[in-house]
């Protein structure tokens, strides 16, 4: 992307060593991937706000990653991630079921159904939001 070579130029010397995975632009937000090095939560933070100014649609940046909770627990943020469970159905796929408190509903940065469709986009995985 274009604009994080920029924000590498103009004084984010952390990018460097970052490596762009993909990103997944769905509805209103665009959800990048990247694989940054070291204690990179306040990068992603600082990342997002900067691309989101820059090109006025909401922007989230995760860090690539194997774990699925932590995936989910980082798209989801603000919102408290009570467990991730995979559930195996009868005719042999996996579904992961995601549980959230009810009352974090209104933290949720879309929709519950664009939220599970945006995670099977980013991982390839089926989803299902539960409330508590």
């Amino acid at each position: 992307m274009k604009e994080l070579l920029e924000l590498e130029e103009s004084g984010l010397r952390e990018l460097k060593d970052a490596h762009y995975v993909k990103s997944v632009l769905y509805k209103d937000m665009l959800v990048l991937v990247m694989k940054i090095p070291g204690n990179s939560d306040a990068l992603l933070k600082k990342l997002s706000k900067e691309l989101s100014e820059s090109l006025k649609v909401k922007v989230k940046v995760i860090e690539h990653t194997n774990d699925i909770r932590k995936v989910v627990a980082q798209l989801l943020s603000p919102v408290r991630v009570l467990g991730v469970n995979m559930v195996w159905l009868p005719d042999g796929t996996q579904i992961y079921s995601v549980r959230v408190l009810r009352s974090d509903e209104r933290l949720f940065p879309m929709d519950k159904n664009s939220l599970e469709e945006l995670l099977h986009l980013i991982t390839g995985e089926y989803f299902t939001i539960k409330l508590e």
